[in-house]
C-alpha cells in the first residue's frame, strides 16, 4: 500500500521522501465544515490535524509541527520575519 506509483502515490496513500531523506506517507479527508491531514514517517514520527474549516490552514500547521520537530521535509519555502 505504500510503494510509490503513479504520480507518487500507493494504494490511497500519497507517499513521499528520497534517498537523502526519510519514506513518508500522507492522506486528507475532509467533510462539511472541517478537514484532516495526516502525515507519518516511517520512524514513526508523524502528526494527525484536524481543523473545523475548509481552508488550507492544515498544511500551515504541518509546515510548523515540521521546523519545530526538525523533520526533513514539509518545511516552510522561507524563513518568517516579524517585524515589531
Amino acid at each position: 500500500m505504500l510503494h510509490p506509483g503513479l504520480g507518487g502515490w500507493g494504494i490511497g496513500f500519497q507517499v513521499g521522501g528520497t534517498t537523502q531523506t526519510q519514506p513518508w506517507f500522507a492522506h486528507k479527508g475532509a467533510d462539511v465544515g472541517c478537514n484532516c491531514y495526516m502525515v507519518a514517517y516511517d520512524s514513526g514520527d508523524g502528526v494527525v490535524i484536524m481543523t473545523n474549516g475548509m481552508g488550507q490552514i492544515e498544511y500551515e500547521i504541518l509546515r510548523s509541527v515540521s521546523r519545530v520537530h526538525g523533520w526533513p521535509d514539509f518545511k516552510p519555502a522561507s524563513p518568517i520575519h516579524y517585524h515589531e
